[in-house]
């Protein structure tokens, strides 16, 4: 975990590990994680500079896309939810974390200049110009996601990261003094319009269940990240005065769920079994057997049929582990 000061860019907290304590490997500083959804803030932001082109209710497809490539294997990219939702607006696209809209999205934009974006927000790592990168098929430290949601924090403003302020004697006399850097490297227009998207995911998307903790007028806005199997979980926060980056995973990147565990939509009005379409839905673990069965209201009929396949091809890829390994 790291937490940073939004407006002079000093790291107020940092954790990197489940002991922290420990004064050995420090993944907040040294683990570099493939970051999932975290960098499709990078594209929305890019497309929001176009405001001729995009903004927060301009209809982006969520249909099936397929992107070919020379040289390349066929690219093709799911919905979390294994559903694709037609044309929505820019801002659910994001509030909702649909990947085939935000492929689509980014691939007409461009690859290359997401990924400058990506540069100007701070990220000095260099990332792979293919279209997988898009949806973070890329890996940065926790750090290194706190430099790039920083820039977006402090209103396009962006300053390095900082974790010293001087260097004194035993004293006080100043040896060494580290000056704040700052630079704007985005108009305010565009990243007021982001901002505003980040919200929408905490008010009405991926991070809804936020609201539960954290009162409505401070406006928090983030963004959730997740890779296969859930093998890494990001989320990325800030209010009008501190960012929050939080990985959680395994060294040896094992999954971060048994086979004992499964995932279940629930519609918290009834809590009954419900699907993502559901008015504030969360997904939440449960141990195999014991999620409910009777479906809410809201649920879908393909939700239903979803989850029915989803459960078949879990226990058929479990079984297959169990008598022939990975």
């Amino acid at each position: 975990m790291v937490v940073t000061d939004t407006q002079s860019g000093e790291v107020q907290a940092l954790v990197g590990g489940r002991d922290a304590r420990y004064r050995g490997y420090n993944r907040a500083v040294d683990a570099a994680r493939p970051v999932g959804s975290l960098l499709k803030p990078a594209i929305y932001l890019t497309a929001l500079s176009e405001p001729a082109r995009y903004t927060l209710i301009t209809p982006i497809d969520d249909g099936p896309f397929l992107w070919k490539s020379r040289g390349a294997p066929d690219w093709q990219p799911q919905n979390y939810d294994k559903k694709f939702h037609g044309m929505v607006p820019l801002r659910v696209a994001l509030a909702q974390s649909y990947n085939a809209a935000t492929a689509r999205l980014g691939t007409e934009i461009g690859v290359e200049k997401v990924l400058a974006t990506v540069r100007k927000l701070g990220v000095e790592r260099e990332l792979r110009p293919f279209a997988s990168t898009l949806l973070g098929a890329a890996e940065m430290s926790p750090l290194e996601v706190a430099q790039l949601y920083q820039t977006i924090a402090a209103g396009g403003f962006r300053s390095p990261l900082r974790a010293i302020r001087e260097v004194t004697t035993q004293e006080g006399r100043p040896l060494q003094r580290y000056a704040l850097k700052v630079e704007q490297a985005f108009a305010p227009e565009p990243v007021i319009l982001i901002t505003a998207a980040l919200q929408g995911v905490v008010r009405e998307g991926t991070a809804q269940g936020l609201k539960s903790f954290l009162p409505a007028d401070i406006g928090a806005a983030g963004k959730t990240g997740t890779t296969d199997d859930q093998r890494d979980a990001w989320f990325a926060g800030f209010t009008g005065d501190h960012l929050a980056i939080v990985w959680i995973g395994y060294d040896d990147n094992r999954a971060a769920q048994t086979d004992g565990i499964e995932q279940v939509w629930i519609d918290p009005q009834t809590n009954l079994r419900g699907d993502s379409q559901c008015a504030g839905a969360l997904e939440l673990p449960f141990m195999q057997g014991s999620a409910p069965r009777e479906r809410s209201p809201c649920a879908t009929v393909a939700g239903a049929v979803v989850d029915t396949v989803d459960t078949t091809v879990k226990k058929a890829k479990s079984w297959w582990e169990r008598v022939f390994g990975r």
